[in-house]
């Protein structure tokens, strides 16, 4: 598996900023990434180490239990590496141009990977309307909404530790998935309305998706993506 990443640093990341601190330590180079949403949030963060390829030594968030290992390529235009400074601001580091290289992750492996619920009777995937499950003989319908029981979607805003479950009183504030998470439809996009912490579940979440209009009737293989990490496909019955 060879996955490319895309990165930000918040606020309002800009082509040629630096997204991660390096440091040496006995001769070993160690980096510690820090990848973020769109908007700023933090999805994980993951280490790693030694001389090239790096192993990547663990994760956390979305990323948590993370092993594999990458190397640098160098960008055309860009040579060589810029030397930090102990008289620069360390809050604003990160605002400098990186070294001329980029990073791509071979064979990242994580011991949870994103994707749908699964029940006996199929997809955990309900009609947004009723909260019936999607079935044979209650198919979805092309352009409507509908609700997905989903797992290792990665932290919220506000946090809630791994193990704890989501608030489900009224009121208190709805965790949000820091992740930007995605759906295809038979590989068409699938407009999410909604990511959140299933309100008193743990570890479950609730994704709210539309199913794409033109989608032929038949059979629709659903699709997940979270923290740029693809789940394997389910299959769920339109008419």
């Amino acid at each position: 598996m060879t996955c490319s990443w895309r990165m930000g640093f918040s606020p309002n990341p800009e082509p040629g900023w630096a997204i991660a601190d390096a440091a040496i330590s006995n001769s070993w180079p160690n980096c510690n990434w820090e990848l973020l949403s769109k908007d700023g949030k933090s999805v994980g963060r993951f280490v790693d180490g030694g001389f090239f390829p790096h192993s990547i030594l663990g994760g956390a968030g979305a990323f948590f239990g993370a092993q594999g290992e990458h190397h640098s390529s160098a960008v055309p235009g860009r040579v060589g590496s810029r030397m930090a400074s102990s008289s620069e601001d360390p809050s604003r580091r990160r605002l400098h141009a990186g070294s001329g290289a980029y990073r791509v992750q071979y064979y990242l492996s994580l011991p949870n990977y994103p994707g749908f619920e699964v029940t006996p009777q199929g997809p955990a995937v309900f009609h947004a309307d009723d909260s019936s499950l999607v079935t044979p003989a209650k198919p979805a319908r092309a352009g409507e909404r509908l609700v997905a029981r989903a797992k290792h979607l990665g932290p919220t805003t506000p946090y809630v530790m791994p193990g704890q479950p989501f608030p489900k009183f009224t009121g208190d504030p709805i965790p949000d998935v820091n992740a930007d998470v995605e759906i295809t439809a038979n590989g068409q996009p699938a407009e999410v309305l909604y990511k959140i912490g299933w309100p008193g579940e743990t570890g479950i979440y609730r994704v709210d998706f539309r199913l794409p209009p033109g989608i032929a009737p038949g059979t629709a293989s659903l699709q997940l993506t979270a923290a740029w990490i693809p789940s394997d496909e389910v299959k769920i019955p339109v008419q």
